[in-house]
């Protein structure tokens, strides 16, 4: 069992994948749908390789022997036609001899020595550091999940290292915890107290985390935050939420999805964090909910009247402007008819004579 985000834990196991994949790839280079076609070919020929630390090929340590490939039958067919080795059946003599306790020896011993190597160059190019219970550290957040550190919007600028956090627990691996507690060294990864909101792993590989350094020496003066008890909600822990700040519709995967903004008790507003209705419909903060959405709906209605008046309020403009150029128009072409029918030498003539 090993640590998320943390391959150098089991570095055999990824080197071999990696080994097969080179190796796959390789294969189905034009075709990778047919990956399976050389799987086994390549189980075979990763079994059959003679190790650089061991001196030996898997097949040798698990069987004593490693099986003939289609060569070996070629080159023995040879050999047995030209007379350079005679059949017979003391093989299977051979095979046991070589598969002993010695020869299982040799290759623990050889292996033992190239992990030594590999450790005494990992430690010279790596200071670990060893951290006690009560301490304070930084988390790095680079494979914290985006949903849970809210970074979608300014990725780039987001922040490296969430904390400070105290460490609750230290973990050695099965190595370590044979020895003598003198010599174990430095843990590998830590427990660490973090904040009730947080929906991940509370274990730590020792290379993600920081030490803190602190500074309420230098800012003496500076508030301190204090961090509320989480309170049981439905058997869960659950954080106290100050007010619900904003609302946003995102999309994921072709589905509308409702998130409030919500600002937690006693965190800053570097803390605060995107829920889901369902996250929020129970306890305190359903009520809270229901009065953000209240006064939100009450502006929204506010804002469809104002536009609404504002609309009314253009469209009489409009109206009023049309009758007055109307209005206009008119007196104008009574104007007209009226010096037309003077120049005329027309006798007197009233408005109504020149409206009817």
């Amino acid at each position: 069992m090993t640590t998320p985000y943390n391959p150098r834990s089991d570095g055999q196991a990824e080197h071999t994948n990696r080994v097969v994949e080179d190796m796959l790839r390789s294969f189905v280079e034009d075709n990778p749908e047919s990956w399976d076609l050389y799987a086994t070919n390549v189980e075979f020929a990763i079994n059959d390789s003679r190790n650089d630390v061991t001196g030996f090929t898997p097949f040798e340590l698990c069987c004593g022997v490693s099986p003939m490939s289609q060569l070996d039958i070629f080159l023995e067919a040879a050999q047995l036609h030209s007379g350079q080795r005679k059949g017979g059946v003391g093989t299977a003599h051979e095979w046991a001899s070589r598969f002993s306790s010695q020869f299982l020896r040799d290759a623990r011993s050889k292996l033992e020595l190239g992990q030594r190597r590999q450790r005494d160059a990992f430690d010279q190019r790596h200071t670990q550091r060893e951290y006690a219970v009560g301490d304070l550290v930084w988390i790095e957040a680079k494979h914290l999940t985006e949903k849970l550190m809210d970074r979608a919007l300014c990725r780039k600028l987001s922040k490296r290292w969430h904390g400070p956090v105290a460490v609750t627990e230290r973990f050695y691996s099965d190595l370590q915890a044979e020895m003598p507690e003198a010599d174990r060294g430095a843990p590998v990864a830590y427990r660490l107290k973090l904040p009730p909101h947080w929906r991940v792993h509370d274990v730590f590989a020792q290379h993600r985390l920081k030490p803190y350094t602190g500074g309420e020496d230098t800012f003496a003066l500076r508030q301190q935050t204090v961090t509320p008890e989480a309170v049981m909600v439905d058997g869960q822990k659950e954080a106290h939420v100050e007010k619900i700040l904003s609302r946003r519709v995102r999309v994921s995967r072709g589905k509308e999805i409702e998130e409030w903004k919500v600002r937690w008790t006693g965190f800053s507003k570097a803390h605060d964090q995107w829920r889901t209705r369902d996250k929020l419909e129970r306890g305190a903060p359903l009520q809270q909910l229901r009065d953000f959405e209240e006064r939100r709906l009450a502006m929204e209605q506010q804002v469809r009247d104002s536009a609404a008046r504002r609309r009314e309020h253009r469209r009489h403009q409009n109206a009023a402007s049309i009758m007055t150029a109307d209005s206009g128009t008119l007196v104008q072409q009574l104007s007209a008819q009226f010096w037309e029918l003077k120049i005329g030498n027309i006798g007197a003539i009233t408005l109504l004579d020149i409206l009817m």
